[in-house]
């Protein structure tokens, strides 16, 4: 072997070990600036994230332009920078950024609403097996006043194991929006999400109960069992 392919194998070599490292660094950079986030550290979040995104990591990108998404005095440049942060993200098809993007123009957050950009948002994060989308894309609906359709995505969610699509299905039977207003079966998705561990729903399941009687309570703890009979059956 020649002198010059030695010296090209070492650079390769040394290069390989330079990217892995890097990988497992971001890695570490990432767990931190979620943990930050979560915790309301954005400073912090946002100082770990700033290197990671500039390097082109679709997820840093998605994390740091949901910081700036969460701020309620964010200014315009914050939020062009938070979609272009997206934009730039779902270049490298992850699911996510799309998600988001549909959540910008369904709500028109720093750019008009626009909800044919919505859906089809949404639809890319979908068929990239995002199934949070297919709730959030239930949520568009449902403020638009669509039920119908509102609901069967909320189903097709709950069905994909995003159970808290039950809470949504759960309020659209109490008010009546799109189906019959029917309190036993907003009790049913509402036990259906706290069986698959959905928080916050304690009073509105006891306030039912006691609204209802043991007869009917019965009768949505049953409902409630064959939302998973498929579950089950696997």
């Amino acid at each position: 072997m020649t002198n010059r392919k030695v010296l090209c194998l070492y650079a390769a070599v040394f290069t390989c070990g330079i990217i892995l490292s890097g990988c497992a660094n971001s890695g570490a950079d990432m767990k931190a600036a979620k943990e930050a986030r979560l915790a309301g550290d954005y400073e912090k979040a946002q100082a770990e994230l700033e290197p990671m995104a500039a390097f082109g990591l679709p997820d840093a990108q998605v994390e740091l332009a949901v910081i700036l998404l969460q701020n309620k005095d964010a200014s315009q440049a914050d939020l062009d920078k938070a979609r272009g942060l997206l934009e730039r993200a779902s270049t490298k098809e992850y699911a996510p950024a799309y998600s988001y993007l549909g959540r910008l123009y369904a709500r028109g957050m720093g750019v008009p609403k626009n909800i044919k950009a919505a859906e089809d948002n949404y639809n890319r994060a979908i068929a990239l097996g995002y199934t949070r989308s297919v709730n959030d894309l239930a949520q568009m609906y449902e403020k638009e006043k669509d039920y119908k359709r509102a609901e069967g995505l909320y189903r097709q969610a709950y069905g994909s194991h995003y159970y808290r699509a039950a809470k949504n299905l759960a309020r659209l039977s109490e008010k009546g929006l799109g189906v019959e207003r029917d309190p036993v079966v907003a009790l049913s998705w509402y036990i259906a999400a706290q069986r698959h561990g959905i928080g916050g729903l304690d009073k509105k399941v006891e306030d039912l109960k006691n609204t209802l009687g043991p007869n009917k309570v019965s009768q949505a703890e049953a409902l409630s069992e064959g939302y998973d009979v498929d579950e089950k059956v696997q």
